[in-house]
């Protein structure tokens, strides 16, 4: 992120260092972590192995027949393409990147943050604060949005994907690395023109009613289960 390492960033980095110097194996969530570890630690690629983190499958799940109750729950209209933002920190999420396009844009939309108070009142855009039940929001929401400065992975795209609710992600998040592009939209946090097509392409798709996901697992690359995670892990361990 560009940031100057301060006392406590520099004792958790020596930390850390010594920490993968003496590992005999290294669980990394990401390839970008995987990419990380060499670079910036020297970690020889062979004790590195990628296991992409679990979500909960039985809070994360398609519910069809509740949407229409839920937008009408957080003042969602139906005119409107709804994209949820979850963050409590903006800065790292990339709030201002995105707020910088939604107040300008003339589509019908509405980015919906919800976590962190609003800095200021910004046009199409609504402050929900922080919510507790995250999938009834991901149920509500035509898609889930995020332009992150640094995103070693992002859960939340694929608990929204799981939810049925196709995202829109700054490619450079992790988490794309699990999904095909019927998962949603991706653009480049350098080229803001790609995050106003993107925003298009996904307003034009609920036009035509074809938004929602049917069969999340159809558009993730790995099996997401707490089971299989498990599964993963126990054999990393009976390897060492």
């Amino acid at each position: 992120m560009a940031q100057k390492p301060n006392l406590l960033d520099r004792l958790a980095i020596r930390r850390n260092r010594s920490n993968y110097a003496t590992a005999k194996s290294i669980m990394a969530h990401s390839h970008m972590m995987r990419r990380e570890l060499v670079g910036l630690y020297g970690v020889p690629p062979e004790r590195i192995q990628v296991t992409h983190p679990p979500a909960d499958t039985e809070r994360f799940f398609p519910q069809p027949r509740e949407t229409a109750a839920l937008r009408a729950k957080y003042g969602f209209a139906d005119h409107e393409t709804v994209f949820l933002f979850p963050s409590t920190g903006h800065t790292r999420k990339g709030l201002e990147l995105l707020a910088d396009f939604f107040e300008q844009t003339e589509l019908p939309v509405k980015l919906a943050v919800a976590g962190s108070p609003l800095p200021r009142p910004m046009k199409n855009v609504v402050g929900l604060g922080f919510c507790t039940d995250m999938p009834e929001l991901y149920r509500a929401a035509d898609f889930t949005i995020m332009a992150s400065l640094y995103e070693p992975f992002g859960l939340v795209g694929v608990e929204s994907v799981l939810c049925g609710t196709r995202v829109v992600l700054s490619e450079n998040m992790a988490c794309t690395e699990v999904m095909n592009e019927e998962a949603g939209f991706f653009f480049s946090r350098q080229n803001p023109e790609t995050l106003a097509q993107a925003v298009a392409q996904a307003v034009s798709l609920k036009k035509q009613g074809g938004h929602r996901l049917s069969d999340p697992m159809r558009v993730l690359n790995y099996n997401p289960s707490l089971s299989h995670h498990i599964d993963r892990l126990t054999d990393m361990l009976a390897s060492v």
